[in-house]
């Protein structure tokens, strides 16, 4: 590249500057209001705002719920950053306007994190031009986008962060220093959170398989598999404290600690043979995952189904089975999956493509990336959210065609030729947003419009928002218990003093059962379970997937019944105002006896 060339091309800060400050605008009619994208989202708010009022490092619960509250599996790291903002501003600008700054400069520093780790991957790979166009095409991506945005300050944009750096460090270099940079990686994503240990088994495989054809990263396998092990143990530890040996299936417990051990001191033994060829360390290499997976066999077997496979029937079926984005890929409606994968599926291609034709050495980190993007991708077909990571491990092989075709259009001299050129690059940078707007304008419906009633869409009736406004209920009395749908009560605790029963989070599935059975039994049924646990309101969001979910399994159902309008003569309105949210006080004693 020219050194004319070089001044015209904007800085990595610049690009990231400009994309946070448009992502800040098309934020603001959230940030006031603090109305954030997922309960997820709230409830990571929760957890900043009970560690900062003194509640224990090691208690991760949420205690502002009824009864004893809930019990959550979530890591305290994801906290530090928010709680730091947060703790340092609050002094000066107040506690709300710095939960408000935090909400916005975290995930932007995550955003930034990521377009970095992005940029210096496709950088070895093809060069800077190719490096500023990944780093535009990040915000692009959506799936990316949607974890990395102002307000989404839950754990995923962490766990983005926490892979691609671990894949960047294979990637890059080969030396001990990059495996250790790896071996950290591995650890703060699956200490984040869990569902990240089946791209660590990946991250495993690539780290070892290196070493097998290219002995000259002995030193970044045995790095990467010393630090892994201890680098988690040492996480889990101070994250866990007092509770570190309980067994879980949803986090990382003693079982766990025990195979990732295996795997990491396994590959560093076998570095250390002095073996010469590549049956030999591949026989070692297999010897290592054989006694991993025995491992794992031995003290995890009671986990095969997954941490949501202890679910009863009923919480199984109505709440989890609509978490779309924890389902597997034949879950999802056609945008869904365009949006997801079609960068995926355009990168394993076009790296295959250069792996077959790159000469030497330049083979060895296309190799590399697409192993680990073709398990990313895997991981996403199988739980969606996952194929975050796939995109962002997608973008720098797409990256190089983009730089190449851009620079080519903007040597076209008719004005209409470059302009369809450049609109050419586009489409090849967002294909998959490019795709999904194809199939929505040929009527191809998604999961919100086809989830959704006619009546709801067209206005006919009221509707809650995604995440409802629900500050008005903060004028009932303080301490109520509240019968809510599970998915606004982290908003009910954020913005009030009402106890919820529950929310949607799986340890505590007897709780989120009354819940669902409450709104889908027969009214006088659920009048029985409703005073017998003391339930002061019942709240009704109409027209949010819950709801919807509540009427559609059990359309004679509570839920159902009074979002069609019927009363019942032991519920009693309570007007809330400018707000779609519904309410009724449970009448003690009755008024009548049941019908």
């Amino acid at each position: 590249m020219s050194e004319a060339a070089g001044r015209d091309t904007p800085s990595p800060v610049a690009v990231w500057g400009f994309v946070s400050l448009v992502l800040i605008l098309c934020a603001i009619p959230r940030i006031g209001p603090l109305r954030m994208y997922d309960p997820d989202d709230i409830m990571r708010l929760l957890e900043v705002r009970a560690l900062l009022a003194g509640q224990s490092w090691w208690d991760v619960g949420q205690h502002g719920f009824a009864g004893p509250g809930l019990t959550m599996h979530w890591s305290r790291l994801v906290d530090l950053p928010l709680a730091a903002v947060v703790l340092a501003l609050r002094g000066i600008v107040g506690d709300a306007a710095a939960e408000r700054i935090a909400a916005i400069a975290v995930p932007l520093v995550t955003l930034g994190v990521v377009m970095a780790l992005v940029a210096a991957i496709t950088r070895r790979l093809a060069g800077r031009p190719a490096a500023l166009a990944a780093m535009v095409m990040v915000p692009l991506t959506t799936p990316l986008l949607s974890q990395l945005q102002p307000l989404r300050i839950d754990h995923h944009g962490w766990q983005i962060a926490s892979g691609l750096l671990a894949a960047a460090a294979l990637i890059l270099r080969r030396d001990a220093r990059s495996g250790i940079v790896a071996g950290l990686g591995g650890a703060l994503l699956v200490t984040i959170s869990f569902e990240g240990f089946a791209f660590l088994l990946a991250l495993i495989a690539a780290a070892g398989l290196a070493w097998v054809f290219v002995p000259a990263r002995a030193a970044q396998t045995r790095g990467f598999g010393v630090t892994m092990a201890l680098a988690t143990l040492l996480l889990h530890l101070v994250t866990r404290g007092p509770g570190w040996a309980s067994p879980a299936c949803d986090a990382i417990d003693p079982a766990w600690l025990a195979t990732i051990g295996i795997a990491g001191i396994g590959l560093a033994l076998a570095t250390l043979a002095p073996l010469r060829s590549l049956v030999g360390r591949f026989a070692l290499l297999a010897v290592t995952g054989a006694a991993t997976v025995a491992t794992m066999a031995l003290l995890a077997s009671e986990c095969a189904r997954g941490p949501f496979g202890m679910l009863d029937p009923l919480t199984y079926r109505v709440w989890f089975l609509n978490i779309a984005e924890g389902l597997p890929v034949w879950h999802q409606y056609w945008p869904t999956i365009a949006g997801s994968f079609t960068l995926t599926a355009v990168a394993v291609v076009v790296t295959l493509r250069r792996v077959l034709a790159a000469p030497g050495d330049r083979r060895e980190p296309w190799t590399i990336l697409l192993g680990l993007l073709i398990a990313a991708t895997l991981c996403g077909l199988i739980v969606l959210r996952s194929a975050a990571l796939a995109n962002a491990l997608a973008i720098p092989p797409v990256a190089a065609i983009v730089a190449d075709r851009l620079a080519r259009a903007r040597a076209i001299v008719p004005p209409l030729r470059r302009l369809a050129a450049l609109l050419g690059v586009a489409a090849i940078a967002a294909p998959g947003l490019v795709l999904t707007g194809i199939l929505l304008l040929l009527g191809v419906p998604d999961r919100a419009v086809v989830s959704i009633p006619r009546p709801y869409l067209t206005g006919e009736k009221p509707v809650c928002p995604r995440q409802p406004d629900v500050a008005p209920l903060a004028a009932l009395p303080a301490g109520a218990t509240i019968l809510a749908p599970l998915d606004i009560g982290p908003a009910i605790v954020a913005s009030s003093r009402l106890r919820p029963i529950a929310s949607g989070y799986h340890r505590n599935a007897p709780a989120m059962r009354f819940v669902i059975a409450s709104f889908m039994a027969r009214p006088d049924l659920s009048r029985s379970a409703i005073l017998g646990r003391g339930v002061d309101y019942v709240v009704g969001c109409p027209g949010i997937s819950e709801n919807l979910a509540y009427a559609n399994a059990a359309p004679h159902g509570l839920s159902a019944r009074l979002e069609r309008g019927e009363r019942f003569d032991w519920l009693q309105p309570v007007p809330i105002r400018d707000s779609p949210i519904l309410v009724w006080r449970v009448v003690r004693p009755l008024a009548s006896p049941p019908a």
